[in-house]
């Protein structure tokens, strides 16, 4: 017979020796990246089990058909539930009364080798990071350091991770073509990530035109026909610069 135990029992119990009428639970599951990611059904299923762990001394039976009809869920109970409970440890499965044991994983690795594969995931992690650090025009702080203050900063970092080279790059290109326009300077590289800068819509790749011709503008100078002096007008040579008293056609 295969078993369900709550990791880290002792950490929700409050009476030690008997079935605890009631249980902990902590705030700082909100902050936990791995319960925020995973499914709604996984996150109910997960609360469900603590409360039927503190009437089965934590030893529940690994049998679905079982959960279904004890717990208070009127979705159907799946593996598919289960499985992220499992994979991030907040959950552990046995047999009998022998220690918890990796194949009661679907599919899962021995546990040193799930280790190893998360230390590679986190170095892949870094180097998609660096990638776009290292693009970043203004940052003062190492590679580990930057990374953890975004981890910290932004529950979504693993959606966010990939958009961050491209989204540096895009906005070094709109500098590139201010064409003489205002652009902002640099943040610092800290400061652009705590504010999700990566966000910030900019129009890249978009070609000026000359007032007069539609060949490309290269110059431009104040609107001198607009009395307010805030109007820019764009030329490509010193035949098309405006005057006082031009007419645009």
């Amino acid at each position: 017979m295969d078993y369900i135990e709550i990791c880290e029992w002792d950490k929700f119990q409050h009476y030690k020796h008997r079935n605890p009428p009631w249980i902990k639970l902590y705030s700082k599951l909100l902050e936990d990246d791995d319960f925020d990611n995973m499914p709604d059904d996984s996150k109910l299923l997960f609360f469900c089990l603590l409360l039927f762990a503190s009437r089965k001394n934590n030893k529940i039976k690994r049998n679905l058909v079982f959960l279904q009809k004890r717990l208070p869920i009127e979705k159907r109970i799946t593996q598919k539930m289960l499985q992220p409970l499992i994979d991030t440890e907040f959950v552990k499965c046995y047999q009998d009364d022998s220690k918890p044991i990796d194949e009661c994983k679907q599919n899962a690795l021995p546990e040193r080798e799930t280790e190893k594969s998360r230390e590679e995931q986190k170095i892949n992690f870094l180097r998609a990071f660096n990638t776009a650090r290292k693009l970043f025009p203004n940052t003062k702080r190492g590679n580990e350091t930057e990374f953890d203050n975004f981890c910290k900063k932004h529950k979504d970092w693993r959606q966010v991770l990939p958009l961050l080279k491209e989204a540096v790059e895009k906005q070094i290109r709109w500098r590139a073509e201010s064409n003489g326009e205002f652009r902002p300077p640099w943040k610092n590289f800290s400061v652009w990530i705590n504010n999700r800068c990566w966000e910030d819509e900019v129009v890249v790749g978009a070609t000026t035109i000359c007032w007069k011709c539609d060949k490309p503008a290269k110059r431009h100078t104040m609107d001198p026909r607009v009395e307010d002096g805030k109007s820019i007008i764009y030329f490509c040579s010193d035949e098309h610069k405006p005057e006082r008293k031009a007419h645009i056609r």
